[in-house]
């Protein structure tokens, strides 16, 4: 008798650690916890030249044009360009003019006070690329890179560094998708 009370009293122990362990997953996904950074993992690394040969990186060389408040992104695509052993010069076969970088912020989701509690960041740009030796490929592009946070008004110095973090991870983004253009102009 003794031993039936114990078997029963480890199975009800295990089904209850089995059935918490479950309802735990269920609510983390429920509540829409997610991992930062878990998007977009083919993006970020700075060398995004697609197998580009050593030739092919040497008869590349750009001229970039940014505009005036383009400070923080300048030094992004710059490093970019010097990971991938690319030239620049004022005397490049290719120019690239950036227009300003347009930020918008958009509240996602509201908490019970009516305060967002969740944001969209959307960075976009256009840009011209002006190819000398063939004028009839030169494109105009628009980039856009999008990422959300949560929002909790106690902690806003932390969540004004996340947003300015996340700026930064968007600059690089556009940084890349540009230069992924760059590339397929000089294989076509």
């Amino acid at each position: 008798m003794i031993i039936l009370r114990h078997v029963r009293y480890t199975f009800v122990k295990v089904f209850l650690l089995r059935l918490s362990l479950v309802l735990s997953f269920i609510i983390m996904q429920g509540c829409g916890w997610q991992l930062r950074g878990t998007e977009n993992l083919a993006t970020s690394t700075l060398d995004v030249s697609a197998g580009l040969s050593n030739k092919e990186k040497k008869r590349i060389s750009v001229n970039p044009m940014y505009a005036a408040d383009q400070r923080d992104f300048r030094q992004i695509f710059n490093r970019l360009l010097t990971s991938n052993e690319i030239q620049t010069s004022y005397d490049a076969r290719i120019s690239l003019a950036f227009e300003k970088e347009i930020v918008s912020r958009r509240a996602q989701a509201y908490g019970s006070t009516g305060i967002p509690a969740q944001y969209l960041l959307t960075m976009s740009m256009n840009f011209r690329l002006i190819d000398k030796e063939n004028p009839t490929s030169n494109i105009e592009r628009k980039v856009v890179a999008r990422r959300d946070y949560d929002f909790d008004a106690e902690l806003v110095g932390a969540k004004d560094r996340e947003q300015q973090d996340l700026l930064n991870e968007m600059r690089e983004e556009l940084a890349q998708q540009v230069f992924r253009v760059i590339i397929q102009s000089q294989r076509k």
